[in-house]
C-alpha cells in the first residue's frame, strides 16, 4: 500500500520519537535529542528540529498538513486536550506539555492519527 505523504510524515514522527526518546518543555534536548510532538514533527519533515535552511513555502504545506490530521485525531480520541469556541482545535505544545502526557501516549497520537487516515481510504 502506498502512503500518502501525511501519513509518512505522522508515522516518521513517531518512529523519531521511538528511537530518540519523547522531551516536554522544547522542541527537543540536545542535538539527536529526546523531541516533543512537534520536534518529532521537525525532524520528520525537515530534517532537524531546528532547521537552518529549508523552503519554507515548499515544507509549510506538509507541517499544516500533518498539524490538521494530527489536531483532528486529539480532538476525537482526547477531548479533555481540545480547546476554542467549538472545542475543534488543539496546541501541540500544551498536549506534549501536559502533566498527563508521556512517550508512549505521544508516540500512540502520532500513529493514530496516521491510523485514521490509512482507514479514511
Amino acid at each position: 500500500m502506498k502512503y500518502d505523504q501525511t501519513t509518512v510524515d505522522l508515522l516518521k514522527a513517531a518512529q523519531i520519537m521511538r528511537e530518540r526518546g519523547w522531551c516536554q518543555g522544547s522542541l527537543q534536548n540536545g542535538a539527536g535529542g529526546p523531541v516533543c510532538l512537534w520536534g518529532a514533527i521537525y525532524v520528520a519533515i525537515y530534517g532537524d528540529a531546528y532547521p537552518a535552511n529549508f523552503d519554507e513555502k515548499l515544507l509549510q504545506a506538509r507541517r499544516l498538513s500533518v498539524h490538521g490530521r494530527l489536531s483532528s485525531f486529539i480532538c476525537k480520541n482526547y477531548s479533555d486536550k481540545a480547546i476554542g469556541p467549538e472545542r475543534n482545535i488543539v496546541s501541540l505544545a500544551a498536549v506534549n506539555d501536559s502533566a498527563d502526557c508521556t512517550q508512549e501516549k505521544a508516540i500512540a497520537m502520532l500513529q493514530g492519527a496516521a491510523e485514521m487516515l490509512l482507514r479514511a481510504k
